[in-house]
């Protein structure tokens, strides 16, 4: 049989045999989205933070550099000489609130300036990423160094909201 694509997943909230969980389906579908309307220089890709492992397995995995509470999603934009902007999305469904582990990413990336959403629905995705565009997705990787401290500007004011 055919491996079903993100499409087809983001259309029925399932995958093959597999009926996706709110929260899954929700990742899916804004996979879907960036799969169609993301601009190709965005590098994007979710942080597998779910898995299942033994207790050696985790004990390793932390030697490796694992920490939880990492969003699901990291957007890396470059920006030419200027360097780069990172963007955490953490997605979440129903009733889901963010774990302490994750909070405290959150407030580490806010601290610091760095672009975190909590994001619950596509609408909040497409919101996030349109707001985005006009001031970074939409622009061409060679623009000049101002624009960073534009963009840190507008992080700082942005970032406060959960969508």
């Amino acid at each position: 049989a055919a491996v079903p694509d993100r499409a087809s997943a983001a259309r029925t909230g399932i995958y093959g045999k597999i009926k996706l969980k709110p929260e899954e389906h929700l990742v899916i579908r804004c996979g879907d989205y960036m799969d169609r309307f993301g601009k190709p220089e965005v590098l994007w890709f979710h942080v597998p933070n779910e898995r299942k492992a033994s207790p050696i397995a985790w004990m390793f995995l932390k030697l490796l550099g694992f920490r939880s509470g990492i969003a699901d999603w990291i957007l890396i934009r470059p920006l030419g000489p200027a360097g780069a902007v990172v963007v955490f999305i953490e997605f979440k469904a129903g009733k889901n609130r963010l774990t302490p582990d994750q909070r405290e990413f959150r407030q580490s990336c806010l601290t610091r300036s760095i672009p975190h959403y909590e994001c619950r629905s596509l609408e909040a995705f497409v919101a996030i990423a349109e707001r985005m565009k006009s001031r970074w997705l939409a622009m061409p990787a060679d623009e000049p160094l101002n624009i960073f401290f534009e963009l840190s500007e507008f992080v700082l004011r942005a970032d406060l909201e959960i969508l």
